[in-house]
């Protein structure tokens, strides 16, 4: 089967043509259905469906369950999206720029991007959002959202950072639809909105798989247990330069890496980040396990 796409005058026309299958041929009725039937998009759509296919909140279930797409076109738009590491966001993600990279995927056909286009056109994807004179790309308003309406007064507190006052206000006024709702919260300020924004990676992972993954491993030699590890990489993502060097021992240099390089999605992408190696593991894995580490406020 081969879909051909050629773009006119800003119209990208999709014709697709099923190739006669062997009885050893591939039995996708992805690819076979509505095969025959041309579709054309104009800009504005395909830039909703890449957009679409990129939000951290498109999730194989999403594609599947609620697009209606083959569950084998969903898992490859998701491995394709994730890059090598299986982790959406990471350092290593491939992320769609086109139709014609979407059309590539196995198993996605035109009746996959019709369903792509229908379902972008019906459901808006978000937009970038200048909330307080902090810019929020849209990726990171979704997953930003997303965290607020998923967060408990705890979290938003103790691991990312807010004053009290500003975490119990956020969750008793959930659930949100979009950060500018979540900037005229009491408590919620310019300060606030930036560490919300520091956050948005770690948020949009946990979108993506349903919870963060599993950190405990080896990095740089330095052994991290679970909680350990779970307590390290918020600290990478949350903590001062003044807390990285001062009570938690850090050179100067693995410090200004990690400030100026997150948010991490991982300790692995962190320790794969240049200027960072044992010495700076080895600080950020004792750091986490003294219990020592508080995030710091907000200060709205």
């Amino acid at each position: 089967m081969f879909i051909r796409l050629t773009k006119t005058l800003g119209i990208l026309t999709l014709a697709a043509a099923a190739a006669a299958c062997s009885a050893a041929g591939s039995d996708s009725s992805e690819e076979v259905e509505g095969a025959f039937d041309p579709i054309s998009l104009p800009q504005h759509e395909i830039d909703q469906v890449v957009q679409l296919v990129n939000s951290p909140a498109t999730t194989a279930a999403v594609l599947d369950f609620d697009i209606g797409l083959d569950s084998r076109a969903a898992e490859n738009i998701i491995a394709h999206r994730a890059g090598s590491d299986g982790v959406y966001p990471s350092g290593d993600d491939d992320r769609f720029t086109s139709l014609e990279e979407l059309d590539s995927v196995p198993f996605v056909g035109a009746s996959a991007l019709r369903k792509l286009r229908d379902w972008a056109v019906a459901h808006p994807p978000a937009q970038p959002e200048l909330v307080d004179g902090v810019q929020f790309s849209a990726e990171q308003a979704v997953a930003v959202v997303w965290g607020i309406n998923h967060a408990s007064v705890s979290e938003l507190d103790l691991e990312v950072g807010l004053t009290s006052t500003a975490a119990k206000n956020l969750v008793a006024g959930a659930p949100y639809e979009t950060v500018t709702e979540i900037g005229a919260v009491e408590g919620v300020g310019p300060a606030a909105l930036g560490v919300l924004r520091n956050r948005a990676t770690a948020w949009a992972v946990e979108m993506g798989q349903g919870s963060a993954p599993a950190q405990a491993g080896t990095y740089d030699g330095i052994a991290f247990d679970e909680n350990t590890a779970d307590k390290a990489l918020s600290i990478a993502n949350t903590a001062t330069y003044a807390q990285l060097t001062g009570e938690g021992g850090m050179y100067s240099g693995g410090a200004t890496t990690i400030v100026e390089g997150r948010p991490f999605s991982s300790l692995a992408a962190l320790s794969e980040t240049y200027g960072i190696g044992p010495a700076s593991m080895r600080a950020l894995h004792d750091y986490a396990a003294s219990g020592k580490f508080a995030a710091p406020k907000s200060h709205e």
